[in-house]
């Protein structure tokens, strides 16, 4: 985002969509009051006081000026002018300017994977409707908490449906999940992968969960005794379909279905081609294997090798 005031003319549409939305700013501006008194939900959409009526057309500059810059035809297709965001740190929640109702949404990503949804897709969920909601919303007498708790678990509900829905198209991909990449398989950007090999143990740091993406995909797992995804806490004991989990290519595809980048800790055992036990430990980033089998250690090694020295696909 800019870090001074945009200059207006600077902004390609911005003539346009004040014309066409500009009158639902001030809705936006009574709504951010009325959130304040609410601390429950001011916290969930990330607004940590009342804007003033400038700040809050400098805010819709700036997320038109944002529009500008985007590339990607599903990002321009999906991200709209009458768009409000509802805090000024971040992108996440906003105030649809369309409607004359209060409509209150978030917008989210489901990762693409394998030959049927290998582009992803955007979407939006919905967290207040109209007008009629948000009164009820101001006439609870704990700021918020409980429909708050209410709306965790409607959301949690929702994200299960979409992921036992993908789970059952799963095994009927032929193709399996597209390549790993480095632009997938990288943490953070700014932080180079390093690899460090010893006797029995192979560690890679600075890496995503879909790393075990890389080992032999039918390796069957002994047990998964650690998914942690922070967004997502009860995801791998609520999923209906377990079956998907029962070997590494399927513990991927289903890494990606959650987002990998998502996930901060997993454990797990699996059995090699030799019948022994193999374990993999990955969390915050840091991935470690530990096996006997020294000829899987050394091609796991030469696959990360392959892909950090992989040039960009764009």
């Amino acid at each position: 985002m800019p870090k001074k005031p945009l200059n207006s003319e600077s902004i390609p549409g911005f003539a346009e969509a004040m014309e066409l939305w500009g009158e639902g700013l001030e809705l936006v501006y009574d709504f951010i009051i009325s959130v304040c008194e609410l601390p429950h939900l001011a916290k969930k959409l990330g607004i940590e006081r009342p804007f003033t009526h400038s700040e809050i057309l400098e805010i819709y500059k700036e997320w038109l000026w944002f529009l500008s810059k985007l590339e990607h035809p599903s990002e321009i297709d999906f991200f709209q002018d009458f768009w409000f965001p509802l805090s000024n740190k971040t992108y996440r929640y906003y105030f649809d300017l369309f409607a004359d109702e209060v409509i209150v949404f978030e917008h989210d990503y489901f990762l693409g994977f394998g030959p049927i949804y290998k582009e992803g897709y955007w979407f939006t969920n919905s967290i207040i409707e109209s007008w009629e909601e948000f009164e009820e919303i101001q006439e609870t007498n704990d700021g918020a908490e409980q429909w708050l708790k209410d709306l965790e678990e409607e959301m949690h509900e929702l994200f299960l449906d979409r992921i036992n829905y993908h789970s059952d198209n799963l095994l009927a991909f032929d193709n399996g999940p597209e390549p790993i990449t480095q632009v997938s398989l990288i943490k953070n950007m700014a932080a180079p992968i390093e690899i460090r090999r010893t006797k029995g143990q192979l560690v890679a740091l600075n890496v995503n969960s879909i790393v075990i993406d890389l080992l032999f995909a039918d390796f069957e797992i002994i047990e998964i005794s650690a998914l942690e995804c922070p967004d997502f806490e009860k995801v791998h004991e609520e999923i209906e379909d377990k079956s998907i989990l029962g070997t590494i290519g399927e513990l991927a595809s289903y890494l990606r279905i959650i987002q990998q980048s998502r996930v901060t800790k997993l454990i797990f055992t699996f059995e090699t081609l030799e019948a022994e036990i193999a374990k993999v430990v990955f969390e915050e980033g840091l991935f470690r294997i530990e096996a006997n089998d020294e000829e899987l250690l050394t091609d796991l090694e030469e696959a990360i090798i392959a892909v950090k020295e992989a040039e960009f696909p764009f």
